[in-house]
């Protein structure tokens, strides 16, 4: 098998060394590492973007909560849930649950008994969805 170098001349698979070694991946030509998707300026968005509703939504996600499970706790549709989801990364930019999480964790927003909803309420027995 052969493959072009650098200066598009052919070589051998075999025994063949790149004429310049690539940094290592998340790394930056000047040695310094970068944090895998910029988490580190993604973290200073405010949560007062979100409205109360939003706030509420991404504390149940951060307790583990399913879409449906939030779903039957505020008596709402998984459809609405899925959108507050939505709105809260868009006006985060933020482009993975993974980065939601982390910036409920990085801003505190569990940390006051106040701020978090009440993982532990249920529905009454009479209510069927």
């Amino acid at each position: 098998m052969t493959h072009l170098t650098a200066k598009g001349a052919k070589s051998s698979s075999r025994g063949h060394k790149p004429e310049k070694e690539l940094p290592p991946e998340g790394s930056l030509a000047s040695g310094e590492k970068a944090m895998p998707n910029d988490l580190a300026t993604k973290a200073f968005k405010s949560p007062s973007q979100l409205t109360a509703r939003e706030l509420e939504i991404i504390r149940f996600l951060a307790l583990g909560k399913s879409s449906k499970q939030i779903a039957h706790l505020l008596v709402i549709s998984c459809r609405t849930v899925d959108t507050h989801r939505a709105n809260c990364m868009r006006k985060l930019n933020l482009h993975s649950v993974t980065e939601l999480l982390h910036f409920v964790l990085t801003n505190k927003l569990l940390e006051t008994d106040s701020a978090r909803p009440n993982a532990n309420s249920t529905l009454s027995p009479s209510y069927v969805l």
